[in-house]
């Protein structure tokens, strides 16, 4: 008797096989991501931090705002515009698209050890005031996307409220 015998999970095991691949590896990307995100303090990285499908591309984000504009830059690096879909709601602007992985097999080169990601994707960034929807700027260049949202007028306008003594 061995001791693995012992161990009652150890005749479920899960195969790659029966998963689409290594759930392990999967499952520690995920944790890894999810601590990056975690401990970089931004609230902006908690949602939608997986991509769609499983796969494990997710486009890192910047985001800069000032009293008139909100900007938003997104790295996509290997995406062409057209494989870009960005969409603006009265709350959030939501980025999607799909990287795809390009195979192409030359004689007898096998895949040794692969790190670039690929999948279908979608940040939702929740937007901190009211914007215009009709002022909207999207550039794509070099694999980055930089999108700037002008703030509407009743979001720039503040009033000065005066605080009376009880």
């Amino acid at each position: 008797m061995a001791i693995g015998d012992l161990i009652p999970w150890t005749k479920r095991r899960l195969t790659p096989a029966r998963t689409g691949g290594d759930p392990f590896r999967a499952l520690q990307r995920q944790i890894d991501d999810l601590f990056q995100n975690f401990l970089s303090g931004s609230p902006w990285d908690m949602p939608s931090i997986f991509a769609e499908d499983g796969g494990t591309f997710v486009p890192r984000v910047n985001i800069h705002e000032s009293d008139s504009e909100i900007e938003v830059t997104a790295e996509l690096p290997g995406l062409t515009q057209d494989q870009i879909n960005l969409n603006l709601t009265d709350d959030a602007l939501i980025l999607s698209g799909e990287k795809r992985e390009e195979r192409e097999e030359k004689g007898d080169k096998s895949r040794r050890y692969i790190e670039r990601s690929y999948g279908s994707f979608q940040r939702v960034i929740p937007l901190s005031a009211e914007v215009d929807h009709d002022k909207i700027d999207a550039t794509f260049k070099s694999g980055v996307l930089t999108v700037k949202l002008q703030k509407s007028q009743s979001a720039q306008k503040s009033k000065k409220v005066t605080i009376r003594s009880a």
